[in-house]
């Protein structure tokens, strides 16, 4: 038989182990957002010097000239990096999202 009181230790302790994962989750997100955004000034400093170089100022046209810039930052491995850094923040993003809904819906 199970006493009220060992229910309510019971919830406490899994309300307490939520409040855990989601301080852990805000720390994940505040460092990989701080990642993203450190290298995201990097990469677009390096896009616009790409865009005056010599090798993309023979394109025609702007659109030529992206995807000039986007085959050079891929071929060095930035834009890689770059989208990376992006799916781990948002990835970083929803966990937190969803355990603080949880924890907000008082459904754990």
């Amino acid at each position: 038989m199970v006493r009220v009181e060992d229910t309510s230790i019971y919830c406490k302790h899994i309300y307490m182990n939520a409040v855990t994962k989601l301080n852990k989750a805000l720390e994940k997100l505040v460092e990989t957002t701080k990642a993203r955004d450190e290298y995201e000034i990097e990469y677009e400093l390096h896009k616009a010097k790409l865009m005056f170089s010599s090798a993309v100022r023979e394109c025609r046209n702007a659109q030529e000239r992206e995807a000039k810039v986007i085959a050079i930052l891929g071929e060095e491995d930035h834009y890689r990096k770059m989208a990376e850094l992006k799916s781990d923040a948002r990835v970083a993003y929803y966990t937190w999202s969803t355990i603080k809904s949880i924890i907000d819906s008082n459904k754990f």
